[in-house]
């Protein structure tokens, strides 16, 4: 969730196509989905907030140490929680720099995602260096970190 944060949180839009894409790719009941038209609509709130509560259960339904009976309560409240700290940005300066804070509740469901790719044999991710994409989104946030914090100093 590093990523999040420097890249101004561009990096979720990446982090969510890629949850998407390693869903479609390991599981066969979720090989119709599209996870480019799923990340895109990310952009429509309504819609946001139902994929993200899919992806949830999806990640639960297949995670083993996950705890079943709590979990949908646990998506609501995250992505609640999300979408709240999402609103931020709202707020005077440099209150509004707040909603940079948006990402960390998904470090709970990166913890459950670890936990699927660690157990299945068929699929171990490697994070040990960046890719292309993540570079292009830490750069791309840098620059506005850069341009944020130079408007700020004003």
């Amino acid at each position: 969730m590093g990523l999040s944060f420097f890249s101004f949180n561009l990096y979720q839009f990446y982090w969510i196509y890629r949850n998407w894409e390693d869903i479609k790719n390991n599981f066969s009941e979720y090989s119709n989905i599209s996870p480019s038209l799923r990340t895109w609509a990310l952009l429509i709130s309504p819609i946001y907030i139902y994929l993200m509560y899919k992806q949830f259960n999806i990640i639960q339904e297949k995670s083993l140490n996950c705890e079943r009976k709590y979990f949908k309560i646990y998506s609501i409240t995250i992505i609640l929680l999300n979408a709240i700290l999402g609103c931020l940005y709202h707020l005077p300066k440099p209150y509004d720099l707040l909603e940079i804070l948006s990402c960390l509740p998904f470090i709970l469901i990166q913890i459950e995602l670890n936990n699927i790719w660690t157990t299945r044999k068929s699929y171990k991710p490697k994070f040990y260096e960046l890719r292309i994409p993540e570079t292009i989104f830490l750069i791309l946030g840098l620059l506005i970190w850069a341009v944020t914090i130079q408007a700020y100093l004003k």
